[in-house]
């Protein structure tokens, strides 16, 4: 993810995400607008 996207938003999402044990996927097409979809477990 890092790599892909470098905006700091993007990094603390990132690390929230590491820190709740979930996931965050980003699918980006141009034309197309971006679909962040962000996993976190329920326990």
């Amino acid at each position: 993810m890092e790599d892909e996207f470098g905006g700091i938003g993007l990094k603390n999402i990132g690390s929230r995400m590491e820190y709740l044990k979930g996931t965050v996927d980003y699918l980006s097409a141009r034309n197309k607008g971006t679909t962040v979809k962000v996993w976190v477990p329920v326990m």
